[in-house]
This record gives structure tokens, sequence and C-alpha cells, in this order.
């Protein structure tokens, strides 16, 4: 079953973004989204979750767990109803700083209470069990009454999980979710995605810089270029001579980001430059 169905996605800004992208997600799956600076995963990601609509006009239609988010460049009439399905882990975190890390948590549950509670921030004893037990997942339960302006950036991006677990998500969207941590806190946060894809059976997305961490933690790669899908396949198929032809002069350098050793390949060239 496709969790996630996108065809034909294109779109302009001054020039074109996306060129007709079209792949699919099944169920359960756990899939890297990769390519150059500038080649437009940030730009599909915001396609997905409704954020961005394609070309007016134009025969792009994406769907996610069977019902259409935008079709023609039109966003569709209960966009709202699927998005609550749809959590989002970004590279910035998007927390409120001023709240404690416990009600940036229950900001999760917004989408399926009432809007006065909402607006009053008012939550239930239940939801509140709901928000710890999310935050015992992700180790910070301990910190539930500070602050998230005091928390590092790796803590951040916890509760950040925390919160689209508290959401009940089927369909995770993370965008650079490791972007801006030092390694140690990059490797949390991955396996911490990878064991909700696993436990949970969550449909996980995530767009990542680092070659060597999508070929870890992600069984399915699409890797686009220039707008368009250049690579969508297993991560075993994923060889070092498509990597050059990905990145070209940026190759050696996602190969072996915090990796102790060269790939054959690289060291190839190496030796020849």
């Amino acid at each position: 079953m496709n969790a996630i169905h996108v065809d034909k996605l294109t779109k302009h800004f001054n020039t074109k973004v996306l060129d007709d992208v079209s792949f699919d997600v099944q169920s359960g799956e756990l899939l890297a989204l990769i390519g150059p600076s500038g080649s437009g995963k940030s730009t599909l990601m915001r396609h997905l979750s409704g954020l961005v609509t394609a070309n007016k006009g134009s025969d792009s239609n994406i769907s996610i767990l069977g019902n259409s988010i935008q079709s023609s460049g039109k966003l569709a009439k209960d966009v709202r109803a699927t998005r609550v399905k749809v959590g989002c882990v970004f590279q910035q975190f998007n927390l409120v700083n001023r709240l404690t890390v416990l009600t940036n948590v229950l900001i999760g549950a917004l989408g399926t209470i009432p809007a006065w509670r909402g607006y009053l921030g008012f939550f239930t004893q239940e939801e509140k069990v709901r928000a710890l037990d999310a935050l015992d997942r992700v180790g910070l339960r301990e910190h539930a009454h500070k602050k998230a302006a005091h928390l590092s950036g790796g803590q951040q991006q916890r509760v950040a999980i925390a919160r689209v677990l508290m959401q009940e998500a089927d369909v995770i969207l993370a965008d650079e979710p490791i972007a801006s941590l030092d390694p140690r806190s990059a490797r949390v946060v991955m396996d911490m995605l990878e064991k909700i894809n696993k436990a949970d059976g969550k449909t996980v997305i995530v767009t990542l810089h680092q070659v060597d961490v999508a070929r870890k933690y992600c069984p399915r790669i699409v890797a686009l270029r220039e707008g368009k899908v250049f690579f969508n396949g297993a991560r075993e198929q994923l060889t070092d001579e498509v990597m050059f032809s990905l990145y070209e002069e940026d190759a050696k350098e996602m190969l072996n980001h915090e990796s102790p050793e060269l790939s054959p390949m690289v060291e190839t060239l190496a030796a020849a430059g």
C-alpha cells in the first residue's frame, strides 16, 4: 500500500525547481531523500506537507494515505484533515523557546483537540501523561518542566520528535533533522527515527546531506539532481559510481562524511588527482 504518491510534480519559482518528479513511498518505509544543495529536496518536502503548491494547471498530483494533498497546483479542500496525520521535523526544531518542554510536546495534540482548548492552552491529564510518555521514549522525561531554550540542539530535536509522537502521525517528514547537530547527537536522532519506523510502523521520509547516514539507516533512497529524480532504488544500488555522477566535485566529501577511511573509488580518484 502506498503511503505517499507523487506524480509529475513540477514547480517553477524564477527557475524550474522541480521537474516532473514522480515516486511512491510504501507504508512503513524509511526512505532517504538526498541530492546536492539546490536539487529541490526541501521544496519537495514542503509540497508533501501542503505548504507549497505545484504550478497552477500542471498535471502534478500528491496524495498521502490515500487522500489528496494537492492536484494541478491547488490544495485539496480537506487537506487539513490529512495534515493531522503528517508530522514534520525541521532542521531548526521549530520549538517555542519560552514554553516548557512538556508544553512544546503537547502542541502536537492541537490538531485533534477542540480549538478553544488549544487557544487557552488547556490540556487534559490524559494528554499530559501521553506527552510525558513521548518524552520518555526520547529520553527527556526529566527535562519536562525546563524551558525549551535551556536544552542543547540535539535535545531540542528530540523534543520535536516527541511532539510528532504526541501527534500520533502516520507519516513523518524529517527535513534535514541532523544538519545542525554534532555527530553524536545526529546518531541519536537517526536512531530514534529508525526505531519509530520499525517499532511503530510509521512511514518516514528524511532529507539528508550525509550519504553515509542515508546508506546506514534507509533501505531505499531517492536522489534529486537539478529538480529531477536522478536515482530511485535500494541503498545497495547506490554505488560510488552513481554517487560521483550525482555529486560530481562534491562526491569525495559526501562519501566520506564521518568516515575513517576512503572508499576504494575515492582512493583511486584521490591518487589520480
